[in-house]
């Protein structure tokens, strides 16, 4: 397990999930993760195929790729989760940034879930494949993807330059910035109460692959550099409980 501070937290990078995710049978989480000269974290998918007695979806028990996987060990709380980020179109792979209450599992926010194509391509004629998400509930009920808007997207993304994305997270609501526009608030009740039980989030930040991720994507991989995390936190009796 690597252990390392970036910017004022502690965080580590694990085999987070192993081979139990379903999302790719060909797929794991490993420890690629590194921090740049430019003190940014770059996420990367290795080719190091890895048995594991307990997969039930490969005859040969062998999965192909590592993904990062980067989780703060600090829990937080309400406030403004600030994150920017150079995300890289690469064919079918899965980077998410995302925060989780691994007390109240399946207490989970989606600040981003993207999805490229086979080509690489998340440009779609009304939404971009980069998503938010919330899932909560005894039995993970999911709140509904909503991607960004691609006219927004067209207006304020510029290649190879960093995106920023804020999370605003509130006992009253739950809001969703992508380069300074609100592109989404949630106040549904049930969604609200089921987050404010134990009002306390890990922030995770990983790279996937989607199904049907082999050699050819993995030579066109482009990397994925987190190059800014701030918390701001609500600290006024009206935000903590």
């Amino acid at each position: 397990m690597i252990n390392f501070l970036w910017k004022g937290w502690e965080w580590f990078a694990y085999e987070h999930a192993k081979n139990n995710s379903e999302a790719d049978r060909h797929s794991y989480y490993a420890e690629n993760v590194v921090k740049t000269e430019n003190d940014e974290m770059f996420f990367y998918i290795k080719y190091a195929p890895q048995v594991f007695e307990n997969d039930t979806m490969n005859e040969d028990k062998t999965r192909r790729f590592g993904c990062a996987i980067m989780e703060s060990s600090h829990e937080f709380t309400y406030g403004k989760f600030i994150f920017e980020a150079r995300m890289p179109n690469s064919p079918l792979t899965f980077p998410a940034i995302w925060l989780y209450n691994p007390s109240l599992y399946p207490a989970e926010i989606d600040v981003l879930e993207a999805y490229p194509d086979m080509n690489g391509c998340v440009l779609g004629w009304k939404d971009v494949r980069w998503e938010t998400n919330v899932h909560y509930g005894d039995r993970v009920k999911q709140y509904g993807a909503k991607g960004i808007g691609s006219i927004w997207y067209l207006l304020t993304h510029r290649k190879n330059k960093s995106d920023k994305w804020i999370l605003d997270w509130t006992p009253n609501y739950i809001k969703f910035y992508f380069n300074g526009l609100c592109v989404r608030t949630i106040k549904d009740k049930a969604v609200l109460e089921f987050m404010n039980r134990v009002p306390k989030m890990r922030v995770v930040i990983n790279t996937m692959t989607q199904e049907g991720f082999g050699q050819e994507e993995y030579t066109k991989q482009q990397g994925f550099y987190l190059t800014k995390f701030d918390y701001i936190p609500y600290r006024t009796a009206t935000f903590i409980r």
